[in-house]
């Protein structure tokens, strides 16, 4: 890795320099390399001892004070990975439920199919046996028929009458075989695997490697504890964003922070993202952050908030988290890439969306925060500042989750190469969330920011890889 080959070369360079520098360069040399890899091993172990040992060898490090802050509000771990594994359990539940119901619809489907072959193969033999009996009599009629040169009119008649019956036999035998045919394609296509892109729970097995640089956070919070109104299914699309992050995207689960219910206060957003993730990051590293649950707008300042588990509309300076906030400590980060995902809207309108109570429903520009171009930062968010956020109730997660991920999946490779990149994936939302809010009598517009047109890489950033 960079990071590895820097080091080495740092210590080939104070070894084969030694007799040439100072010995203070070189011994300075020596202490910054122990620190990198003393740094390494404590943000790989994460426990608190690690994390102390480095603080005590090295004091006067730059990640020291960060170092200090974390121990001093530092979570149970155990408990964070309980939480997490739970979740986890949950949502690997609800994939193994979904195959299970899929191979039950498909076992009612194929045994209805071969029912329905059954009654046509029978309508078959009965026809059949029917045009023979009908041929026969035929036979009969014409052998007692006059042997005349000249066949009477009558006769003529009954001989025509007879070929077109035998001729509407034919035709309804050809219909029958054709009917034999349809329902075994059909069986056929009920046997066949389903199209891997219609089971959304599913997180396709191959992807991005797995790499140790990559982290990520997952918030999602159905339930409040001070709201009456709930925000359906977010907790559901946090786990399935877990998995597709752990299986296709690249991030290793001991690398990813998962906050959902009561374990996603106010605090616990701080700790993870201002505290945790600043440890972690490197300028190697990929940074993803999700979040599905409620907005709030601040109707005097016009700032967007995410609300947390023990967020109050009503006080959310105090208890919510300012978007704005989020994006800068994210722009603070020296990672290589950082991607934003919000299912949740700021207008105070409704869907996944509060306000105080009392007040009115601002439906106007919110500034959810400015997202500096220049910095390695890309946010998409599920709705304009004057729209509200829907569900897909047959899928049962948010509108913007499910497309979201089906256009990773792969639905968003507008060129073909076998990747999605940030242009295709946001023309792809666009599309198909807008579609369906529309035919829910509503809309909502997906955003991103910076728009396509300020970023230095035109959209060209990608974001998943196909697997083959």
């Amino acid at each position: 890795m960079p990071r590895r080959r820097l080091a080495c070369a740092a210590l080939l360079f104070a070894l084969f320099g030694a007799a040439c520098a100072p010995s203070g360069f070189v011994e300075s040399t020596a202490n910054v390399i122990d620190e990198m890899t003393a740094f390494r091993d404590a943000r790989k172990a994460n426990t608190r001892e690690a994390w102390e040992s480095f603080v005590r060898n090295y004091p006067d490090s730059g990640k020291a004070e960060q170092a200090k802050q974390w121990l001093s509000a530092m979570p149970d771990t155990g408990a964070d990975q309980a939480a997490a594994q739970r979740e986890l359990a949950k949502a690997e539940a609800e994939q193994a439920d979904r195959r299970r119901l899929e191979a039950e619809v498909a076992a009612r489907e194929t045994r209805r199919l071969e029912d329905a072959a059954r009654v046509a193969a029978e309508e078959r033999r009965l026809a059949q046996a029917a045009a023979a009996a009908e041929k026969e009599k035929q036979a009969q009629v014409l052998a007692q028929a006059p042997q005349v040169v000249e066949v009477s009119t009558a006769a003529a008649a009954l001989v025509a009458e007879l070929q077109r019956r035998m001729d509407e036999l034919d035709k309804r035998e050809a219909a029958l075989r054709a009917k034999e045919a349809a329902i075994a394609a059909a069986a056929a296509a009920v046997a066949a695997p389903a199209v891997s892109l219609d089971d959304i729970d599913t997180a396709p097995k191959k992807g991005l490697p797995a790499n140790d640089e990559n982290f990520a956070v997952v918030i999602g919070i159905d339930k409040y504890r001070d709201i009456a109104a709930g925000a359906d299914y977010a907790e559901r699309d946090a786990r399935t964003m877990m998995l597709y992050l752990r299986d296709y995207l690249g991030f290793p689960e001991q690398n990813i922070k998962l906050l959902t219910g009561d374990r996603a206060s106010r605090s616990d957003f701080a700790k993870v993202l201002e505290l945790w993730l600043p440890l972690q990051v490197t300028n190697e590293s990929k940074v993803f952050v999700y979040y599905s649950g409620h907005g709030a707008p601040d109707p005097a300042s016009q700032q967007a908030y995410l609300l947390p588990y023990d967020g109050d509309p009503k006080a959310l300076e105090l208890t919510a988290y300012p978007t704005k906030r989020l994006y800068d400590k994210l722009s603070a980060l020296p990672a290589k890439e950082v991607v934003v995902a919000l299912d949740s809207c700021f207008s105070g309108a409704g869907g996944r969306s509060v306000i105080a109570q009392g007040a009115r429903p601002l439906m106007s520009h919110i500034q959810t925060g400015a997202v500096d171009p220049r910095k390695n930062l890309t946010v998409f968010t599920a709705a304009s500042g004057e729209e509200i956020t829907g569900t897909f109730e047959p899928q049962k997660h948010g509108l913007f989750t499910y497309y979201f991920l089906r256009g990773l999946r792969g639905e968003a490779d507008a060129n073909g190469d076998g990747a999605v990149d940030v242009a295709e994936e946001y023309s792809y939302l666009k599309k198909n969330v807008s579609r369906q809010a529309n035919r829910d009598s509503r809309e909502q517009t997906p955003q991103l920011m910076p728009d396509l047109g300020a970023r230095k890489d035109e959209g060209a950033m990608k974001l998943s890889k196909i697997g083959q």
